[in-house]
């Protein structure tokens, strides 16, 4: 086991395991990952900011068994920033990744992949993006890359910019920035009609 610690926007990140492989094919170490996230976080926090944070955790790498986490946990430091908010029978505290630190953090968490909400937490009930996923039924990447140019060229046609990312190993995020005017079920609605 490799142990250290960094500090980063004042707070002391105590790391581990930076030694350990998350990505066997590419050789690349929980360190790498840290390393990245930390050299990423200016640009990658303009999309992941104070969003309801799911994390996609690989403790053990890609091979390894992953899990999806939404709830905050219990050892996650004070200084991190969190969400209460409601869920269908309740309520839940959500991890909201606020500064590098918190990026840092999740990464040594094993956060491999961060997935944000559709909204910030100040205003959960509108959206301010929308995405067409878009995965191929049959492992035909081709179809996934013609099928996200049609949807630029209507969304261009709406006189609206998208963004395109990759989703997955195999699939394809087709983003549009929304107003945060319209609700998630305007939203939903004009998804349908596309």
């Amino acid at each position: 086991m490799t142990a250290d610690s960094i500090r980063l926007d004042g707070q002391e990140i105590a790391l581990s395991h930076l030694d350990r492989v998350l990505f066997p094919k590419l050789g690349l170490t929980k360190g790498d990952l840290i390393g990245y996230y930390r050299r990423v976080a200016s640009v990658a926090l303009t999309h992941l900011a104070e969003r309801p944070l799911t994390m996609q955790r690989f403790p053990e790498g890609i091979r390894g068994e992953g899990f999806y986490q939404k709830h905050l946990p219990d050892h996650f430091p004070d200084w991190f920033a969190r969400a209460e908010l409601p869920k269908e029978d309740g309520r839940m505290t959500y991890a909201v990744l606020s500064n590098a630190a918190s990026l840092v953090y999740i990464a040594n968490q094993g956060c491999i992949t961060p997935h944000i909400g559709l909204s910030r937490v100040d205003r959960i009930d509108r959206p301010d993006r929308l995405v067409f996923d878009l995965d191929p039924s049959d492992g035909d990447f081709a179809k996934v890359q013609d099928a996200a140019a049609r949807l630029r060229a209507l969304m261009e046609e709406l006189d609206i910019v998208p963004f395109v990312t990759t989703a997955g190993s195999r699939g394809l995020h087709v983003v549009i920035a929304l107003d945060r005017s319209a609700d998630f079920d305007a939203a939903r609605a004009f998804a349908h009609d596309c």
